[in-house]
């Protein structure tokens, strides 16, 4: 048994359409002809838990996660042109995963 502890980040960019902007106000982020606007997005965890490893046999060795931690993403809308029109919509909770995986050993020769 062991534990571990995990940690992430993921960034891109989300395109929101402009006819259903929730939970962003109903504000013109981007030129009007275009029928989405860009929503700089940011997604993180933080997780731990034990780890369980069976190592019966010689070259198999199945394993098994239970995480618990803490999740949130953010969002960001910024308009073309400069003030105070900039929005951030974020959520934060908690989060959990079962995960299971067999890990092979390899032999060198020498």
């Amino acid at each position: 048994m062991g534990v571990v502890v995990e940690g992430g980040q993921y960034f891109g960019t989300s395109k929101i359409p402009q006819a259903v902007p929730a939970p962003f106000p109903t504000q013109i982020y981007e030129p009007a002809a275009d029928p989405t606007f860009n929503a700089a997005t940011r997604e993180y965890n933080f997780l731990f838990g034990p780890q369980f490893a069976r190592r019966k046999y010689e070259r198999w060795t199945p394993i098994a996660e239970l995480l618990y931690g803490h999740q949130g993403v953010r969002g960001v809308a910024t308009p073309l042109i400069a003030g105070p029109l900039q929005t951030e919509v974020s959520s934060d909770g908690r989060s959990s995963r079962a995960a299971a995986s067999i890990t092979k050993s390899i032999r060198v020769w020498h």
